[in-house]
């Protein structure tokens, strides 16, 4: 694994307490931050095909006061910024927009129960983009734990009850994303600053209930972590953690899949699938078809199939007569005796040791005109 750096990139002005955001497909956007030691409210864009930086002309008068240690988050081709800190040090709890298409801010007037002007927490969009989720940050006596959403159609901010599971060490300047039902976070500092973190914590959104993932314990054997640097980033489903030697340099890059519950029970069939496991008696879809035959096979499920005695194959007309064309132990079957150009529904039985009995789907057969 090798650094690379682009022959067209140019050296940014060091910044810190910006947020950098990809929006749409090629852009990076980032914003604010303190350069040398004046706070700004700056955008610039980095081209992610070309890899060149340009700063965009905004149109219009209305801008955001300039900021750090702000939250932003994308929607398509519209940044949002909320709260932070001025130049002054007073805390922010306000939101804008910024629309790339347009290249002009709006400030959005919200209602409801709003967040407490905050810095360093998070923000982040449902995949829907119908709700933003702020997590934690600090309100400038200590750090937060709290989640707040806000329902774009009718921009009223709601407090989240969360009364299930162990809460998250309050924190701030951490990572966090939604995927599917889920916001996850990561890391941060908390203690005013003094103690990493490194844990990861899941809360379901639908049935509110915070759930750890990964305790973090590894921040114990690098106790040169700055506090406020960023060592952890989202992308996809994947969170990716840089783990610094004591020179600074590279030691290890930790690389975390997060897979939902519907994507673990679709791997599980598919892993079964592979290994030709299967959980049910199925009848196979396509049969040996004639004009006045079917000869048909069946899979029984892979779990106690040894206990299986015996097959029964029922066949059924349109005109609802139905009737067992078979009975025994194996698993294939040529039914004769057919009427031509005439749909047949059929489904077995599979009959085991101790007299129980499990059925498959019924499906249909057309014989051969």
């Amino acid at each position: 694994m090798m650094w690379d750096k682009p022959g067209t990139a140019r050296t940014m002005t060091p910044t810190h307490s910006h947020t950098g955001t990809v929006v749409g497909r090629t852009k990076m956007l980032v914003l604010g931050g303190v350069k040398g030691e004046l706070a700004s409210a700056e955008i610039s864009v980095l081209n992610t095909d070309t890899m060149k930086w340009i700063v965009p002309q905004v149109k219009g008068m209305e801008r955001p006061p300039v900021r750090h240690g702000h939250a932003t988050c994308a929607i398509r081709e519209k940044l949002f910024v909320f709260g932070g800190t001025t130049a002054d040090g007073t805390l922010l709890n306000d939101l804008w927009i910024y629309d790339q298409d347009v290249l002009s801010w709006t400030y959005v007037t919200c209602f409801g129960n709003l967040p407490s002007p905050r810095r360093g927490s998070t923000l982040c969009a449902t995949e829907d983009g119908r709700r933003l989720y702020i997590f934690g940050g600090n309100d400038g006596e200590r750090a937060l734990n709290d989640v707040l959403f806000l329902e774009l159609e009718k921009l009223s901010w709601t407090l989240l009850p969360v009364h299930v599971g162990a809460l998250p060490e309050p924190r701030e300047d951490h990572v966090a994303c939604i995927l599917s039902k889920y916001l996850i976070v990561s890391g941060g500092t908390t203690q005013g600053g003094s103690k990493r973190l490194g844990d990861v914590q899941v809360l379901d959104l639908y049935s509110p209930r915070w759930e750890c993932l990964d305790d973090g314990s590894y921040t114990a054997s690098l106790p040169w972590l700055r506090c406020r640097a960023m060592y952890t980033c989202f992308f996809g489903n994947k969170l990716f953690t840089l783990k610094p030697s004591m020179h600074e340099r590279l030691w290890e890059l930790q690389v975390m899949e997060l897979a939902l519950p519907e994507d673990i029970e679709r791997l599980r069939h598919s892993k079964k699938r592979d290994l030709g496991l299967n959980e049910r008696l199925e009848l196979s879809d396509e049969g040996v078809i004639g004009v006045s035959s079917l000869e048909l096979s069946w899979r029984p499920p892979t779990k106690n199939a040894e206990r299986i005695e015996r097959y029964k194959l029922m066949i059924a007309t349109s005109t609802g007569v139905v009737k067992d064309v078979y009975q025994g132990r194996d698993t294939r079957f040529r039914i004769t005796g057919l009427k031509s150009n005439t749909e047949y529904i059929l489904c077995v039985k599979a009959i085991y040791d101790d007299g129980s009995f499990i059925w498959s789907e019924s499906k249909a057969y057309t014989t051969k005109l």
